[in-house]
């Protein structure tokens, strides 16, 4: 399954504390986002639903991006940053604020390089269903496309059903 090489960003809607956040992305992506200028701040914001906070890479150190990268663009919303919080979200409003670290949120991660996935997998139906009904080979790749995203794969591009030699459907 090719990656979408024009978005960078990858909005994870799972409920993480910051540190978590920053476990995840490194293990599935490559870290929470850096932001290096106002065009990559619109990007990601295009990501994150309404009225919602989504951590991002930063925090006080006095603050640093957690890949250690040297971008010196801020952002902060009005009366930020505060001392309340050590890590940094973003605001609908595409301005900054101080978190609490241990407060679980919505997060930002980014790939540093474009990497083609291609996976088989092999699913076994049970069901009164004729397993060749276009209709029904048409929800179960919908159905593993809405899980996909809810585990943060949001760029998947592709999915489709192979036919094996011996006949039989197999979903790709």
């Amino acid at each position: 399954m090719p990656a979408d090489i024009t978005q960078p960003y990858v909005y994870i809607s799972l409920q993480y504390t910051w540190r978590e956040a920053q476990i995840h992305c490194r293990e599935l992506h490559t870290d929470l986002a850096i932001v290096r200028n106002q065009e990559e701040n619109r990007l990601i914001q295009q990501l994150i639903p309404a009225g919602t906070v989504a951590y991002i890479g930063l925090f006080r150190d006095p603050y640093a991006w957690s890949d250690r990268s040297n971008s010196s663009f801020r952002n902060w919303a009005w009366n930020q940053p505060d001392v309340l919080g050590e890590c940094v979200a973003l605001l609908e409003s595409r301005r900054w604020k101080t978190e609490v670290c241990s407060n679980p949120k919505p997060f930002i991660c980014y790939r540093s390089e474009v990497v083609t996935k291609r996976q088989i997998l092999r699913l076994k139906v049970k069901s009164g269903l004729n397993g060749n009904d276009p209709d029904l080979k048409t929800a179960i790749l919908a159905e593993i496309q809405r899980r996909l995203q809810k585990l943060g794969e949001m760029n998947v591009t592709r999915l489709e059903w192979r036919e094996a030699a011996d006949g039989r459907t197999r979903a790709q």
